[in-house]
């Protein structure tokens, strides 16, 4: 065939060329390689000189290979394998550049994959043409002599040649499915070829003139094969057997400098994924290689700071061989094993700080965490007398484990660490944390020892005042705090510690203790505060140590912290000095400006005390006193805004409202600052004041109001007084009015009388005083819920009269409501108020006057109901529900009541019929299903209303027929409210949905008629007739009278309470990959701040998780993942999350996770996890794939398969009743809910909560520079995303390079993410940011009508320029905030242990691990785990 001619564009590729060139080349290239031509193309360039243009062929003939090798016949294809391997032989001759041999030997491999049976000797055949320096044909192998003979006449050129074949082959072929069907005969073949491989690596092996490059490929490829070995199922023995006589060659690559570290790096890798290759005999060999004075010169070079790649990998081969043989090692008593497990308990004493100069220790210590694991496993399995052979000496080593890192904790001198970058502080701390790990684990093999060892150097140290190990043995023992138990042997050393010179010492503010001491001494107070409880005498100094710390700029914040822990814990103990807490806190702020946080819990302590006094007369004076201080506070800010001109920023009292120092604030400002620092503090009062202990409480009995305490009424009157005017005097401010509701649930939780237990009179007018126009409406209707519920605790005859000045209140605010869904929270706690309501007192509810009050709300329900927002239709589903099944005992009442349920039937069963039928969500289906249910079970003329909204003109679905319609409706009468009504509900929606529907879309899904009016569009009160309400609501009016009559002359038992409306908790979850990206935010978290701020605490928790647990599922990079989930958790709080307002932890933090999934994991059905997407996608398999395909069963490990358990767990066990999830992850849900359905059967009961779904709506970003694909962390190209910890310049550059196309000159700026992906994908980011909520397609059409308008103006402009212009400032806009807080939460939190992100992290793990206990109680339970 005629050679073409070379491309002008291939010599174009040689010329430095800008990116649009070069991307134009590249297509052109590609277009090439792919076209019938593209055989001719590579014969015509591989005779190039160039050795890049040899390249191009090179991979040409790989292209072509993939695409078109199934159009070669048998005979093309050897005479294409002879071009090949001619054209490999003389590239070799003629020295062209190692690259491009490769690239050719890497082509005969691909030929080797698509037509192993034309050439299943390969290898041989390969080597036989290169001795020969000639292509021969297949044929003429027979000819040959021996492979052995063969590779010895190679020349060393040459043997590197056939080596780098014999590399691609087994990692080409590697890449391969094993198990397919396709590929099974490819890798049988293979294996063959292991016995030509064998003698090629023995003569590699040999000693060469090539500075042992030769060698060194050899191990490279040795390593390749072994590692294949592992992976292949089929002639595992025969490949094996052949690679495992080169592990004593290999070996002898030790003895080359030159050769150590390919050498290690190959050892180390098969030790720890396939110790299993090694013989006995290859392991004795490594023994005595460990024991030589070869290993002893690496070893001390190791231990002496030698942290160079040489240098760590001789110790990380050396734990690489200990984890193969830890078991071994550690029973055995020979002299041998004891060197070398001393040796490797060496490794934790190197030279040089952790981390940031001793590489070797974390790896080291990660060894000794086995050991540890296997000698507790050892022990309790072994008989005794063998283990009392071995235990002796293993605990020897442990001993100077122990002491190894207790030397390495110790903290380097301050210029030191300030010289150190943030990764090697954060790295220092880690690595502190893992030896506190350690040494719990240690503790349960030498409890009593270890304590006693740390307080001796502990004394020790202090005697001679070397403040670092102090510090040292006191971080220790802290580790060891959560261990100790309550026997007085610990209380004896612990005491020679508390009772020592050092808390003398650490109470000298300018003494001779490093601030880094002192912060680990008064966290070892606060750790033991259970001890103190013992031993009060120590109680006073120990507090009067944190005090002095408080107004320390370092220490204060922990201090505090530790104060309020300390007095919670010993609060009885306290009582007397309660007035001279108070005394010393007026001369803390008397003296400076305390941090608002660390005063806040200054006084949540001295409260805690208070409350524990056991004089009532006493307590009051006592909590007068620290009240009035904080009165003053909110006093002054009242003044302060009504008159500005007070302000006077010299005077300390005024100070206390500047936020920052130095910074010029308005009085405004100040005024505004000083209310909310003052409620937070009076907030903290009622907190510390809450009873603590558990009382009995009669729920039959009529609790009667009694005799109040008039000093109690009247601070009772005081305070409700200072929190009106400063909502009046602050009438704008939602935080104000946040925290005042805060107050308020902290005195309706408790059962006695108090402070914050506020008169219930009171507390109504309170409520039914505030506007429509009052911030945060949704709070205080969310309060008032809370407070109904503490009413129902209290006397009986008091409640109706003060819910029937509630109600009116609550439906007005609901009839203010411009829509039902223009205030969700709003709409959401107004329905729960008049629910909660309804279920105890329906009387109250049918009184109300007027009439037309309770019309509108039945008909504001009903809207909601058939709207869109997920959580106030829940609460319209649940008040339904409830209302359906009303059974009043009064039987006027139920007339009545029957009476409402005529008019009220057809429009319910309207509104459920329209959400059924295509109008709902998927996640809303089961909570729609339970008012269907209840209506079928309970109203006998149910059918005859479903079957008039079924065949409605109204219905909005075309998708099915009449006969659908009444084999559902017929079906639904007959389960009588089953649990598989739901199912038939999903399969009806379903139908009524069509093929192609959009879980989240309602108005567009396909086959869904909007069109078509409803009568539950009309505004509200359209369908109620005049006065079909009025009447029974009169008559209910009439009963209420007669109810109130009877319970003031009786105490006859109400009826028993109904079930209240579920609290919502709502969890979600997030892998820690670091620094977040803008699609992260867009996609997730922005969507959790909105959920913040729209929950609120009393009915709703909020619990977020970094699921580090799921993120191992992948492998991960030794550092990585705590630097990730520290960044994750900066990233979080730098959003906007509160810790306050919710819960933020580490998933591995509470092991009820764990647990919970083991549990699940029991009844979870493996069919329905064999169906998940999430494994299939994850190891790129269709949908349709199952368990048993061939690379799922080569590839699938059991972590992956089993997340959706896991997942299931993170849910279930925090009894979460909402999940936001994207589209994707609703599979998951549905497991999870599945999870719950198998496990309350298996175990009878309703133990486990079934979660409902939060669609979230997904905000897609695409990469900036392959926008079809979305921005992701493993695109390798950092153009194409943007970090929220871009500056402002770098994200002006990236938005800058953002690649869109030519056509705007053309069409302008126009959405079509299918023609003009660049273009849509900035103009969707234009519209997430937008806050006027426009479309990306009214977006461009406006910039489109600016640009052509100042085009026509000022002469040529770049549209495309103004639109990236555009996108950046708006980006830039939202992160730098997020950006600069984040970089300051890292940055000053600066990796210090006890820091202000790990006070966050441990406080949610506290906070999670509380809630995920109580479910495991249960779960427990039900399981019969457990004592």
């Amino acid at each position: 065939m005629e050679p073409l001619p070379l491309p002008t564009s291939l010599a174009e590729v040689e010329q430095p060329n800008p990116p649009e060139t070069v991307s134009r080349i590249q297509e052109v290239l590609q277009r090439l390689q792919k076209s019938p031509e593209g055989w001719q193309l590579a014969q015509s360039l591989i005779g190039n000189p160039n050795d890049n243009i040899k390249f191009y062929a090179a991979l040409t003939i790989i292209v072509k290979l993939n695409k078109d090798s199934a159009t070669l016949t048998d005979d093309e294809a050897k005479e294409l394998l002879q071009n090949i391997l001619g054209w490999t032989i003389a590239s070799c001759a003629q020295g062209v550049a190692p690259f491009v041999i490769k690239k050719l030997c890497i082509a005969l491999v691909t030929f080797f994959i698509h037509f192993s049976q034309l050439w299943p000797n390969c290898l041989r055949h390969f080597i036989y043409s290169l001795d020969l320096g000639r292509a021969t044909p297949i044929e003429a192998l027979d000819d040959a002599l021996q492979t052995e003979i063969l590779v010895n006449n190679l020349e060393l050129s040459k043997l590197k040649v056939a080596i780098w074949f014999a590399t691609s082959l087994v990692e080409e072929v590697g890449k391969t499915d094993m198990n397919s069907i396709k590929y099974a005969h490819v890798h049988e073949r293979l294996v063959r070829n292991a016995a030509d491989l064998s003698p090629l690596l023995a003569r590699g092996f040999m000693p060469s003139d090539d500075s042992y490059q030769t060698q060194g490929e050899s191990l490279v490829c040795f390593q390749a094969w072994i590692l294949y070995g592992q992976r292949t199922s089929s002639n595992t023995d025969i490949l094996v057997t052949q690679l495992r006589e080169l592990v004593n060659p290999a070996l002898n690559c030790f003895a080359i400098d030159d050769l150590f570290q390919p050498a290690s790096e190959l050892f180390s890798d098969v030790l720890g994924n396939y110790s299993g290759f090694f013989t006995d005999a290859h392991y004795e060999a490594l023994a005595s290689l460990f024991d030589s004075e070869w290993a002893a010169g690496h070893y001390n070079r190791v231990i002496h700071g030698d942290h160079e790649l040489e240098g760590i990998s001789f110790g990380l081969l050396m734990l690489a061989y200990g984890d193969a043989k830890v078991s071994d090692l550690m029973c055995s008593t020979d002299e041998r094993s004891q060197r070398f497990l001393g040796r490797l308990a060496g490794l934790l004493a190197a030279d040089g700080y952790l981390v940031g100069e001793d590489a070797i220790f974390v790896p080291a210590l990660e060894f000794w965490a086995t050991f540890v694991e296997t000698m507790i496993d050892n022990i309790y399995s072994e008989e005794e007398a063998n283990v009392n052979v071995w235990r002796p000496h293993a605990e020897q080593h442990l001993k100077s484990v122990v002491s190894n890192c207790w030397r390495k904790a110790q903290w380097p001198p301050a210029e030191t660490f300030a010289e150190w970058d943030s990764n090697e502080r954060v790295g220092f701390t880690d690595a502190r944390k893992d030896i506190a790990d350690m040494l719990q684990s240690i503790f349960t093999l030498e409890n009593l020892a270890l304590v006693s060892l740390f307080s001796g150097l502990f004394l020790q140290a202090l005697s001679v005042q070397s403040w670092a190990e102090v510090e040292a043995s006191a971080f220790c023992l802290g580790s060891l705090s959560d261990c100790i138990t309550e026997d007085p042997q610990y209380d004896v050393e612990l005491s020679k510690v508390f009772a020592s010179p050092f808390f003398d010492l650490l109470g000298q503010a300018q003494g001779p203790v490093p601030l880094r001491l002192r912060q680990t001494g008064l966290l070892l107070i606060e750790r033991y505060c259970e001890y103190f409880e013992r031993h009060s005498e120590y109680l006073p100094h120990a507090l009067n140590l944190l005090f002095a710390a408080v107004g320390d700029p370092v220490l204060g914040g922990p201090s505090a912290k530790s104060i309020s822990t300390l007095c919670s814990s010993c609060r009885c103990i306290l009582t007397s000095e309660a007035p001279a807490f108070i005394m010393h806190y007026q001369t803390i702020r008397s003296r400076q400006v305390l941090d608002s946080l660390a005063e806040e819990r200054i006084i949540l302590a001295i409260a805690s005390i208070i409350q524990a006094i056991p004089d009532s007369t006493q307590k009051l004076a006592v909590f007068e006193n620290l009240y009035s201080i904080i009165k003053a506070d909110c006093e002054r800010a009242v003044q302060l805004k009504q008159q500005p001109s007070l302000l006077n920023l010299s005077d300390p009292n005024f100070l206390r409202g500047v936020e920052q120092p130095g910074e010029v604030a308005s009085a405004d400002e100040v005024s505004h600052q000083l209310a909310v620092r003052a409620l937070r503090s009076l907030q903290s009062m009622a907190k510390g004041m809450q009873d603590v202990k558990e009382h009995v409480v009669d729920l039959d009995a009529d609790p009667s109001s009694g005799n109040q305490d008039p000093k109690l009424v009247a601070i009772q009157a005081d305070i409700l007084n200072v929190l009106v005017e400063m909502q009046r005097t602050f009438s704008t401010s939602g935080e104000i009015v946040e925290i005042i509701c805060i107050i308020f649930r902290a005195g309706f939780s408790e059962t006695e009388s108090g402070p914050f237990v506020f008169p219930p009179e009171a507390v109504t007018n309170f409520f039914s005083q505030q506007r429509f126009e009052t911030p945060r409406l949704g709070t205080l209707l969310s309060t008032a819920c809370s407070f109904v519920g503490s009413l129902f605790r209290g006397p009986k005859h008091l409640v109706p009269p003060l819910l029937a000045q509630l109600l009116p209140w609550v439906i007005n605010m609901l009839n203010s409501l411009p829509e039902p869904e223009s205030d969700t929270e709003v709409a959401q706690n107004g329905i729960c108020f008049v629910d909660k309501i309804m279920t105890r007192y329906p009387e109250v509810v049918f009184q109300i006057q007027p009439s037309q009050m309770l019309e509108f709300f039945f008909m504001f329900s009903l809207k909601v109901l058939n709207g869109k927002e997920p959580l106030p239709k829940t609460a319209s589903a649940e008040f339904w529900s409830n209302f359906i099944t009303l059974k009043p005992e009064s039987p006027e009442l139920q007339g009545t009541i029957n009476n409402a349920m005529e008019h009220l039937g057809p429009l319910i069963s309207q509104t459920l019929i329209q959400n059924i039928g295509g109008n709902a969500a998927r996640s809303e289906l089961d909570k729609l299903s339970d008012p269907l249910k209840k209506l079928v079970t309970s109203q006998v003329r149910s059918k005859q209303w479903l079957e008039q909204a079924l065949f409605d003109q109204s219905f909005p679905s075309q998708q099915v027929g009449n006969e659908e319609k009444s084999t559902f409706l017929k079906k639904i009468i007959g389960l009588r409210g089953a649990r598989t009504t739901n199912q038939v509900v999903r399969e009806f929606w379903l139908a009524c949905r069509g093929s192609n529907f959009s879980h989240q879309a309602r108005k567009s899904s396909t086959g869904l008629n909007p069109q078509r009016p409803s009568s539950l569009t009309k505004p509200y009160g359209f369908m109620c007739r005049q006065g079909v309400l009025t009447s029974f609501t009169t008559r209910a009016s009439t009963i209420h009278q007669q109810r109130l009559y009877s319970s003031s002359k009786s105490h006859e038992t109400a009826p028993p309470p109904a079930k209240k409306p579920q609290r919502q908790i709502i969890f979600s979850g997030i892998q820690p990959t670091g620094v977040p990206h803008l699609g992260n935010y867009l996609g997730a978290l922005q969507q959790w701040k909105v959920m913040q701020d729209n929950a609120d605490p009393e009915t709703t928790d909020l619990i977020f998780s970094v699921v580090d647990l799921h993120a191992i599922t992948v492998p991960q990079e030794r550092g990585n993942l705590r630097k990730w989930k520290r960044e994750m958790l900066a990233a979080l709080l730098a959003i906007g999350l509160d810790p306050k307002r919710c819960t933020i932890f580490y998933q591995s933090m509470v092991p009820a996770h764990s647990e919970l999934q083991w549990i699940l994991s029991c009844t979870a059905s493996t069919g329905y996890l064999s169906r998940m997407t999430q494994w299939k996608s994850k190891l790129q398999l269709a949908d349709d794939a199952d368990m048993l395909d061939d690379k799922a069963k080569s590839s699938l490990k059991h972590g992956l398969f089993s997340y959706p358990i896991l997942q299931a767990a993170d849910i279930l066990v925090h009894r979460a009743t909402h999940v936001p999830v994207g589209e994707d992850q609703r599979q998951h849900l549905e497991f999870a809910r599945e999870c719950v359905t198998n496990f309350n059967h298996a175990y009878k009961g309703n133990v486990l909560v079934a979660p409902e779904t939060i669609l979230s709506p997904t905000k897609r970003v695409m990469s900036l520079q392959s926008p079809k694909n979305k921005m992701s962390k493993s695109d390798p190209n950092p153009a194409s995303r943007i970090l929220l910890t871009d500056s402002p310049a770098v994200i002006h550059d990236k938005i800058n390079k953002a690649k869109t196309d030519s056509l705007t000159p053309t069409l302008g700026i126009t959405y079509d993410p299918v023609q003009r992906p660049g273009v849509s994908n900035l103009l969707q980011l234009l519209s997430h940011f937008d806050a006027r909520k426009r479309s990306p397609q009214e977006i461009a059409a406006q910039i489109n009508g600016e640009m052509w308008d100042q085009l026509n103006a000022e002469g040529a402009q770049n549209p495309m320029k103004k639109l990236k212009e555009k996108v950046s400032e708006v980006v830039q806009a939202e992160l730098n905030p997020i950006r600069e807080r984040y970089l300051e939460l890292l940055e000053g939190d600066k990796g210090k242990e006890g820091g202000y992100l790990d006070e966050i992290i441990q406080e949610g793990a506290r906070k999670a691990n509380a809630s995920a206990e109580r479910t495991m109680q249960r779960v427990r339970r039900a399981v019969e785990l457990g004592a």
